[in-house]
């Protein structure tokens, strides 16, 4: 049976450990492939369902990609995954706080996807997470449902219809294209994800540890929606029951959000990866396999870039 979630405050976990299908939780966290015993420090990565890394094995999340690199490299250094789906930067900024960090360890947040739908879709900054954890039972036995359907757009609408339902809310693409928020609707939203960043940053400092910020890639947020894989790209989208129209107006928004980031970043050790495909030769259906989460070779790439982010933010700390 998929774990039952307890939630404490704006805290959610797993409340048992588990092993199913690639799948592993221990010590309530996502299993980290190969992460060594007795760590000279600890890399504390925080996002929600992207870092958890829905959709794939515990070998090909991106913290376990990291982990794979410094292991490669000689270092002794750990690597934690304290992703948790669905959660937004102020749900991050909460497991941070229950986190047990020491002096010298390094905090990542990888997020931005959830943050810009929960505002510009729900008009919630704040996510729905302990609500649908409270009603949701499903949810986790999706995880790795998704790699194996995606042949199936029917399918991909029911499930995403289904977890809307469970969830409490209307699937976006039933309320399809909702008047975008105005301008300064827009900048609260910023500011209030900008603002949360910020304290999340000041926390870490107050334990001792290094923090970094990224900002994530969604569907489309690289190259834009492609009109020659129009077909696949519905597929994508109806895995969450998200309107192509629902997407562009995102897309819109989180354009907005990350030229603010690049203003921003400096306070955060930022890096902005919404635009990290631009150049790539590939197509985003063998990045995506959904409107945010990635196939293993797209976590790979991501985990090579925060690497390198990790080891230039360290080397300036010293």
């Amino acid at each position: 049976a998929p774990p039952i979630v307890t939630d404490s405050g704006n805290l959610s976990r797993y409340s048992d450990d588990f092993s199913c299908d690639g799948v592993t939780i221990q010590d309530g966290l996502r299993l980290t492939v190969d992460s060594p015993v007795n760590p000279a420090k600890t890399i504390h990565v925080f996002g929600g369902s992207t870092v958890f890394g829905t959709g794939s094995k515990d070998s090909e999340t991106i913290p376990s990609y990291i982990q794979k690199i410094l292991n490669d490299k000689g270092f002794n250094i750990a690597v934690k995954n304290h992703g948790f789906m669905t959660l937004v930067a102020s749900q991050q900024l909460a497991a941070l706080k229950a986190a047990n960090l020491r002096a010298g360890d390094i905090v990542v947040f990888y997020d931005g996807g959830n943050d810009a739908f929960n505002s510009f879709v729900y008009g919630s900054p704040e996510g729905t997470i302990i609500g649908y954890n409270r009603n949701n039972k499903l949810g986790f036995a999706l995880v790795r449902v998704r790699h194996y359907l995606q042949s199936s757009s029917a399918l991909y609408r029911v499930l995403g219809a289904l977890k809307a339902h469970i969830s409490g809310k209307n699937s976006p693409s039933d309320v399809q294209c909702s008047n975008m928020p105005s301008d300064l609707t827009q900048d609260s939203y910023i500011n209030h994800y900008f603002g949360v960043l910020s304290n999340s940053k000041s926390y870490a400092k107050s334990k001792g540890a290094e923090f970094l910020h990224s900002f994530q890639p969604i569907l489309g947020s690289s190259n834009g929606l492609s009109k020659d894989e129009s077909s696949r790209l519905l597929e994508l989208l109806n895995v969450d029951g998200i309107a192509r129209c629902t997407q562009e107006n995102l897309l819109s928004y989180y354009s907005k959000l990350s030229e603010n980031y690049d203003n921003y970043s400096r306070e955060v050790n930022g890096l902005n990866l919404s635009k990290v495909f631009a150049n790539s030769a590939s197509l985003f259906s063998e990045r995506y396999v959904d409107w945010i989460h990635m196939t293993p070779a797209a976590n790979n790439e991501i985990a090579k870039k925060l690497t390198h982010h990790i080891s230039l933010a360290a080397s300036a700390a010293q």
